[in-house]
């Protein structure tokens, strides 16, 4: 599925929650953020409840690389997952980027995702 993302440059909403996508490797995780950069108008990305970073943190530093191209983001659901510390750095790292570049953005619900010493990360 991630590869075909590319090709819905119009869709609004992905909801790809409860598939553990993340759980027996990480490049599922990777594929679904390379395909972010196409998802020009997408509003809602959901991704919870995914194991993600479970595998490891690449699957999350692509994703986190990629939301600078989402534009008309409005909400990012990557609660429920396995992203930990060293993926919570990469994405928070990206953060800025994405507040520049989507300025409807209301919503980042990164609930239980076992980020340790939190206070360090918003240190970036």
């Amino acid at each position: 599925i991630g590869e075909g993302l590319q090709y819905l440059t119009n869709l609004q909403t992905l909801d790809l929650s409860e598939n553990d996508i993340g759980l027996t490797a990480d490049n599922g995780t990777q594929i679904i953020g390379e395909s972010l950069q196409y998802l020009t108008r997408l509003q809602a990305l959901d991704l919870s409840w995914n194991k993600i970073g479970s595998q490891g943190n690449t699957g999350i530093q692509v994703i986190g690389e990629r939301l600078q191209y989402l534009p008309q983001l409005q909400v990012l659901d990557l609660s429920k997952n396995d992203i930990g510390t060293t993926g919570a750095q990469s994405l928070f790292a990206a953060l800025p980027q994405l507040i520049c570049h989507a300025p409807n953005l209301t919503t980042l619900n990164f609930q239980d995702n076992n980020f340790s010493y939190l206070e360090q990360l918003l240190q970036i």
